[in-house]
């Protein structure tokens, strides 16, 4: 199983049903890089499985496009419980 997947499994049993994913940079998927497409593969496709709602937001990982990509986040989807971040440049 992949880690994607055991994130949506441990995220669904602690109760949590809709998940936001902030992901690498869109250069990372635009070249098809294998970790980034496997982790959010398996993110979307254990979601489905369980029934969670999944928003996935690329961005550049900068101090700005954290900010503004999680305020789009709870914009769109106010009732967002959880997020994933797979973007190893974001600011802690």
């Amino acid at each position: 199983m992949s880690t994607g997947a055991l994130c949506s499994d441990h995220l669904a049993d602690l109760g949590h049903r809709d998940i936001a994913v902030l992901g690498e940079a869109p250069a990372v998927y635009q070249r098809h890089t294998g970790f980034a497409e496997r982790t959010l593969q398996g993110l979307r496709t254990r979601a489905a499985a369980r029934g969670l709602r999944l928003i996935h937001r690329p961005y550049e990982g900068t101090y700005e496009s954290t900010a503004g990509t999680v305020s789009r986040i709870f914009e769109e989807r106010p009732d967002t419980t959880a997020l994933v971040v797979q973007n190893e440049s974001a600011p802690c």
